[in-house]
């Protein structure tokens, strides 16, 4: 649906004559991938293409890495837990290490993409489209866990799950074994491998070119305490 939606909503701004669209996106820099890769990126990657090849209008696009609600599985926000083949276990508060545990996450909350979605879409170049790379931050697995026991004053286990390589070997294994459209079992793991080996992760910010005050770690866990 993402992309039939995205395709209708575009149309329609065409015939009413907007030149500013911000296309839904906030997500990883899904620029880095091909059609194939990342099942949950095709539809991305498809209406980019679309737009491209046949709109005067330019979108706008978030690059904000993952957001710091989904990756903390806050309910009603989505479950990113060790079920879903997440990192973040809320109810045992362990959280699963690939490779070193030191490899970083792009994590934006929920807030500041709406902040930076007001402050890109309300500039005068907006009607040139094209991407803008933002986050709240940039965390390890052990730099959360660090920082929530600073918050919280609670420890958090690490459950060390094993390298890179063998993470990656997982994530085609069981997608080998399902059809392409049935990916909601394994595609965690993507999530999970193309940050983690830095595929997707964001490497040009541009919070600098924008007056938007960001929302640290900290302050994110002591706005929720159900975390």
């Amino acid at each position: 649906m993402h992309l039939d939606g995205q395709l209708l909503l575009l149309r329609a701004a065409e015939r009413a004559g907007i030149t500013r669209f911000l296309a839904a996106s906030w997500n990883c820099d899904w620029r880095q991938l091909q059609l194939d890769m990342h099942q949950s990126y095709d539809a991305c990657i498809a209406f980019h293409q679309q737009a491209k090849l046949t709109s005067s209008i330019k979108p706008i696009w978030l690059l904000t890495g993952g957001l710091t609600e989904v990756y903390f599985s806050v309910p009603d926000h989505g479950n990113f837990s060790p079920a879903y083949n997440g990192p973040w276990d809320p109810e045992n508060k362990t959280v699963d290490i690939w490779g070193t545990g030191h490899e970083k996450w792009d994590l934006t909350t929920e807030r500041d993409a709406a902040e930076f979605s007001a402050a890109v879409i309300e500039r005068d170049d907006a009607p040139e489209g094209g991407f803008w790379e933002l986050h709240s931050g940039a965390y390890s697995p052990r730099e959360l866990a660090k920082i929530y026991k600073e918050v919280r004053g609670v420890e958090i286990k690490f459950k060390e799950r094993g390298s890179l390589d063998d993470l990656r070997k997982l994530a085609y294994s069981m997608r080998e074994q399902k059809p392409y459209n049935d990916y909601y079992g394994f595609i965690g793991l993507f999530y999970q491998l193309f940050q983690l080996d830095g595929t997707y992760s964001l490497k040009n910010l541009d919070n600098d070119k924008l007056n938007v005050k960001t929302t640290s770690m900290e302050e994110f866990l002591r706005q929720n305490p159900d975390i």
